[in-house]
């Protein structure tokens, strides 16, 4: 019960970091009109992370130390905020803005799990 505790917080902080970093760049997306509804999820992915993070390391997959956790967790948090903000600022990807926000958010997603497996063993 307190591993899941220490998740939740991490989660929580994880949140407060994408909120924190996506708001500039959401106000400036809308006032450019490169903003779609579906951009909210980002907010969320560092949860997707966490979780399968957790589902590789019960089923043996990736055996991972703390700090394995909160370096990946860090890495995809600037991938996250790096990725949005080459969606707002390259002009030359297209007008259909939701469906760019969908394959950034699919490419995010599958960046989390390849990193996750190819990420090796960090020391406590």
């Amino acid at each position: 019960m307190e591993v899941i505790g220490f998740i939740i917080q991490i989660t929580g902080i994880a949140l407060l970091i994408i909120l924190v970093s996506l708001i500039p760049l959401w106000i400036f997306a809308k006032k450019r009109n490169r903003f779609n509804n579906i951009d909210y999820a980002l907010v969320l992915l560092p949860s997707v992370f966490l979780i399968i993070t957790s589902i590789f390391e019960t089923l043996n997959i990736t055996a991972k130390s703390l700090s394995n956790l909160f370096f990946e967790l860090a890495i995809y948090i600037f991938a996250i905020v790096v990725g949005y903000g080459l969606k707002i600022f390259l002009p030359n990807l297209g007008n259909n803005q939701r469906k760019n926000s969908i394959v950034l958010l699919i490419a995010l997603f599958f960046f989390a799990i390849i990193f996750t497996l190819l990420m090796p063993l960090l020391p406590e």
